[in-house]
């Protein structure tokens, strides 16, 4: 059963990933049109700057479940090659608790803006800031959903080290 849950969310994931692509190409086409039309037709479009700027923010809260599933997030990577064996899985459990902690304290957070978000409307666009407050909450409760895959495969790993299917990569 965990596993048709985890294939389905990776498939999720994977168009969250084709999101992130096409977020991606349109913070480049928006940056090149406003830098085309700032020094070639000298005037420059109020909405470019502050659009990019929301779809880097798209991109990084939705990026971040990806990165965690793909063992993507900063480490130190001397401690990994010291720590080895079952301590190295201690490590990561931990590693992915903090990880859960943190992801459910900004998207707590985040939801305590949704009562400004709803009365505050961004400068250029004019576009209501919950939006913006809902993508980090929902980025970082995916994030959470995220980890908590990783948690189970690291427990998983924790009780059954040579169970190399639900094992986690250390």
């Amino acid at each position: 059963m965990f596993q048709k849950i985890q294939k389905a969310v990776g498939r999720i994931q994977d168009v969250f990933l084709a999101l992130i692509g096409i977020a991606l190409a349109l913070i480049m086409v928006i940056v090149f049109v406003q830098t085309f039309t700032r020094f070639v037709i000298f005037h420059s479009l109020p909405w470019s700057e502050e659009l990019s700027r929301y779809l880097f923010i798209f991109i990084i809260m939705i990026g971040l479940n990806v990165a965690i599933r793909d063992d993507m997030l900063i480490r130190i990577d001397l401690i990994d090659y010291f720590i080895k064996g079952k301590a190295a899985v201690v490590l990561n459990l931990l590693r992915t608790i903090a990880g859960l902690v943190v992801s459910f304290i900004i998207g707590t957070n985040a939801s305590s803006l949704f009562k400004i978000g709803m009365i505050q409307k961004s400068p250029a666009m004019q576009i209501p800031m919950i939006i913006m407050y809902s993508v980090i909450f929902v980025g970082y409760l995916l994030a959470a959903a995220a980890m908590i895959f990783k948690l189970i495969e690291a427990v998983r790993q924790l009780i059954a080290p040579n169970d190399q299917e639900g094992g986690a990569k250390v």
